[in-house]
């Protein structure tokens, strides 16, 4: 498991069994996304055809606790006008 993955669960486990979860919002994020799919626009960067690509129209975030509905996945890409709900 990478470092960051087993820091972020670690606090997220903590604050809850401190019942500090619910008072406390954790928010976990990047500078930029990735695409969906390896190789998606190896033509146009300088990206290995078996990497996914930098996307900037795009980011990542974990967020957890402050009252939050609990497990809600969602993309929503606005350059692309598409939204992907996993």
């Amino acid at each position: 498991m990478h470092p960051l993955d087993r820091a972020a669960f670690a606090l997220i486990e903590d604050l809850a069994q401190r019942s500090l979860l619910e008072k406390t919002l954790v928010i976990v994020m990047g500078e930029f996304g990735r695409t969906p799919k390896i190789g998606q626009l190896s033509d146009d960067l300088d990206t290995e055809k078996n990497e996914r690509d930098h996307w900037a129209s795009v980011f990542s975030a974990l967020v957890a606790g402050g009252g939050l509905r609990e497990g809600h996945r969602g993309i929503q890409d606005d350059d692309q006008q598409t939204d992907y709900l996993a």
